[in-house]
């Protein structure tokens, strides 16, 4: 009895053996570290995958893009991504902060359908931080809308997202997006204008000027739209 009962500790130890040899395994290939990432603060620093490098320093800096459900949990958020900057690393904890926002192109295209219009208005807002954005934001009407129409939308759109942008720094617009927050409010002042079927922001972007491409003008006009992009589907 003592003899099996030897027998079966000898077994136990070289399972953990085993085990943790694994472990050593995945954490070092080639004198290589894995690091785990955290999403950002804005998004409880949840887990949210790893990544390999030769120590702290060759990881910081690195670019990650993930649907917005895998930073958050939400399912309902999969076809938004969210780019992620590994910005500080404790041990082999890795941390991130956001750096963009996308929707793709094709999510739009499901939505635009027959009698039905599509906008784009472009903002270049400075933020509470001091860094300037670019913001993408989409329109879809419920019905076709004419060209009066279309510009009075585009007007109404870019100037309230000036307004609400301009308020926040960049994490606070991102959790802003991410929760449908200032796409619902602007919708909601937006419809008194035209009856639409959804407001989304497509794209949010660190904006970069070209260094002698800035223009001085001091007849500026009090009122600037940017441009305006509108599709009408057939299908």
């Amino acid at each position: 009895m003592a003899e099996e009962k030897k027998v079966a500790e000898k077994e136990e130890k070289k399972t953990v053996e085993k085990e943790e040899k694994k472990v050593i395994q995945k954490k070092k290939v080639k004198g290589k570290t894995w690091f785990k990432i955290h999403a950002p603060k804005i998004f409880n620093e949840r887990d949210i995958g790893e990544t390999i490098g030769n120590d702290s320093d060759s990881i910081k800096g690195r670019i990650l893009s993930l649907p917005l459900s895998e930073v958050t949990g939400d399912i309902t958020k999969h076809y938004i991504k969210i780019g992620l900057k590994i910005v500080d690393v404790k041990g082999i904890e890795a941390y991130t902060e956001p750096i963009d926002y996308n929707i793709s192109r094709q999510y739009f295209s499901r939505l635009v359908r027959r009698r039905s219009s599509k906008i784009e208005v472009i903002n270049d807002v400075k933020l509470k931080d001091e860094q300037t954005f670019r913001i993408k934001t989409v329109v879809v009407t419920a019905y076709k809308a004419d060209s009066r129409q279309k510009s009075s939308l585009h007007r109404a759109v870019h100037k309230e997202m000036e307004k609400r942008a301009s308020q926040l720094d960049f994490p606070s617009l991102i959790i802003a997006f991410s929760t449908g927050k200032i796409q619902k409010e602007i919708g909601e002042i937006v419809r008194k204008i035209f009856p639409l079927k959804t407001i989304e922001v497509r794209k949010v972007e660190l904006h970069r000027i070209k260094k002698g491409t800035e223009k001085i003008d001091k007849k500026e006009p009090e009122t600037e739209e940017a441009p305006v992009e509108e599709t009408e589907e057939t299908a």
